[in-house]
């Protein structure tokens, strides 16, 4: 077999093959680049467009998810807002002095140096 040969082969896997979720997209480097370059002339456009007094709504080219990529970016989601709704409830039990900052362990979860609520 050709290197060639084995190329076209890897190409066209499908999206979700072990090959392809290794790499972490489902798109090959020149469909990637080609996304990146669109959208960061449609940033540059915009920017140039709001400047100068005009309106201009882009819409910026979203590589397709594969199945364990969805998985990753929903988990991560579900931690910032994890986080974010903690936050309030960190600042409200320092302002009423229940909370220093040296009983919170980095090395440890927040909720624990929140204790029971």
């Amino acid at each position: 077999m050709t290197p060639r040969e084995l190329l076209v082969l890897v190409d066209e896997l499908p999206g979700d093959s072990r090959y392809k979720r290794a790499r972490s997209t489902a798109w090959t480097l020149q469909e990637n680049l080609t996304a990146r370059l669109i959208n960061e002339l449609q940033d540059y456009r915009r920017d140039y467009r709001n400047a100068h007094g005009a309106e201009h709504h882009v819409a910026l080219v979203t590589p397709p998810e594969l199945p364990h990529e969805t998985t990753a970016r929903e988990a991560a989601e579900h931690r910032r807002a994890h986080h974010r709704a903690l936050g309030p409830a960190v600042l409200e039990r320092m302002l009423r002095g229940e909370l220093r900052m040296t009983d919170i362990d980095p090395t440890r979860p927040i909720e624990e140096a929140l204790g029971p609520a």
